[in-house]
């Protein structure tokens, strides 16, 4: 499967027949079941803040999802799988790849 592409074609995303990759739209903080929605976002804002005033910029944001199986629509499960990033970085700069679960 070739990979999908970002930031034109500086970031490449190779995935199992069994994921989706998409780029993300508009930031929506996703928060673990019983955790309040502003704990969420003031933690990620504190995150995303740090890092700016650190000199980074974010260049792109990508989803990651299971696609649904063909039974009753459901996800395809928690199959053993691999994703392979590949970023594209001038001479003398570095990238930092942070990871989200479940919000």
């Amino acid at each position: 499967m070739p990979p999908t592409t970002f930031a034109g074609g500086r970031i490449r995303v190779t995935t199992p027949p069994s994921y989706d990759v998409q780029r993300v739209r508009r930031s929506r903080a996703r928060g673990l079941r019983g955790d309040p929605p502003v704990a969420t976002d003031v933690s990620k804002n504190a995150i995303v803040s740090a890092l700016k005033d650190s000199g980074l910029a974010v260049i792109e944001r990508v989803h990651l999802t299971p696609r649904m199986s063909r039974d009753l629509g459901r996800p395809a499960g928690n199959r053993a799988a691999k994703v392979k990033l590949e970023v594209d970085l001038p001479r003398g700069q570095d990238a930092v790849v942070l990871l989200e679960r479940n919000g």
